[in-house]
C-alpha cells in the first residue's frame, strides 16, 4: 500500500462528511424559512434537491471511510475517493442548472434579459471537465498497469474541483451567509488533501521501478545492470498480475482472494 494512503483517503472522505453536513443543514434552515407562492415552491423544490444530495454525500463519505478501513489497499481507496468526488460534482453540476432556472423564474417577463455569471459559467465548464476526468480515471484504473495514470487523472479532476472553491470564494460578498463560507473553506481543504492523496501514489511504495537497476563501480565510470534474470521474473509477477485481475474483473475470485494472492506477486517485483 502506498504510504499514507489510507490517511489521506480517511481525511478526504471525513471532510466532505462534514460539507454533507452542513449543506443538510442549510437546505432544512432554508426550508423552514422559505414562504409560499409559485416562486418560493420552485425555490423548495431547490432546496429539496439540495437535501437529498447532502444525504446521499453523507453515506457516500461514510461508505468510502468503510472501504478504505476495511480493504486497505491502493485502488479501492482511489476509486472510492473518486467515487465520491464524482457525486459530489454530478450533484454540483445540477445545483447549477437549478439556480439559474431559478433565477430565471425570480426575474419573471425580463427573464430573457438574465444571463449566467460568468463566474458560473467558468464553475460549470471545470465542473463538467472534472466529471469527465473521472470517468477517464475509473477506466483506467481497472488495468493494474495504469495505475498511475489513474491516480493522475484523478488528481487532475480533483483540482477542477478545487479551482471551483477559489471561484466561490471570489464571487462572495457581505451577504453571503456563514454556513456558505464555512462549508467552503471544508470543501477547499477536502479538495486540497483529495489532490495530495492521488499524488501520494507516486511517491515511494516499494513497488518496481521503471528505471533500470544499476550500481556505481569505483575506479572508473561505469555501471553494471541487473540481470535478466531477475528482469525475467519481474515480468511474470507483472504477466500474473494482469491475469489475476482479469479472474477478480470477471468475479471468478473474491476480493479477499485478490488481494492475498496480489500481495504474494507484487512482493517479488
Amino acid at each position: 500500500m502506498k504510504k499514507n494512503s489510507l490517511l489521506f483517503g480517511c481525511l478526504t472522505a471525513f471532510l466532505f462528511f462534514v460539507v454533507g453536513i452542513i449543506e443538510l443543514i442549510g437546505a432544512i434552515k432554508g426550508l423552514n424559512q422559505i414562504g409560499s407562492g409559485d416562486i418560493f415552491s420552485f425555490a423548495r423544490g431547490v432546496l429539496v434537491f439540495e437535501l437529498i444530495s447532502a444525504i446521499i454525500l453523507l453515506v457516500a463519505s461514510i461508505i468510502s471511510i468503510s472501504i478504505i478501513i476495511r480493504v486497505g489497499d491502493d485502488n479501492p481507496i482511489y476509486a472510492s475517493t473518486a467515487a465520491m468526488l464524482s457525486f459530489f460534482t454530478l450533484s454540483s453540476i445540477i445545483d447549477t442548472f437549478l439556480a439559474y432556472a431559478l433565477l430565471k423564474k425570480m426575474a419573471g417577463r425580463y427573464s430573457d434579459y438574465v444571463s449566467m455569471p460568468t463566474v458560473g459559467v467558468v464553475k460549470l465548464v471545470l465542473l463538467f471537465i472534472a466529471l469527465l476526468l473521472f470517468f477517464v480515471g475509473f477506466f483506467l484504473l481497472k488495468s493494474y498497469t495504469n495505475e498511475d495514470k489513474a491516480c493522475g487523472v484523478f488528481a487532475a479532476g480533483t483540482g477542477c474541483l478545487l479551482v471551483c472553491c477559489v471561484l466561490s470564494f471570489t464571487s462572495m460578498d457581505s451577504n453571503t451567509d456563514g454556513f456558505t463560507i464555512t462549508g467552503t473553506i471544508f470543501l477547499l481543504i477536502g479538495c486540497l488533501l483529495g489532490v495530495t492523496e492521488f499524488l501520494n501514489s507516486y511517491g515511494y511504495s516499494g513497488r518496481r521501478l521503471n528505471t533500470p537497476n544499476y550500481h556505481h563501480s569505483s575506479g572508473y565510470n561505469s555501471h553494471s545492470y541487473s540481470n535478466p534474470t531477475v528482469n525475467r521474473g519481474e515480468k511474470d509477477s507483472v504477466e500474473e498480475l494482469r491475469k489475476l485481475k482479469e479472474l477478480y474483473d470477471e468475479g471468478i475470485i473474491t476480493s479477499e482472494e485478490y488481494n492475498e494472492k496480489r500481495k504474494k506477486y507484487v512482493d517479488k517485483l
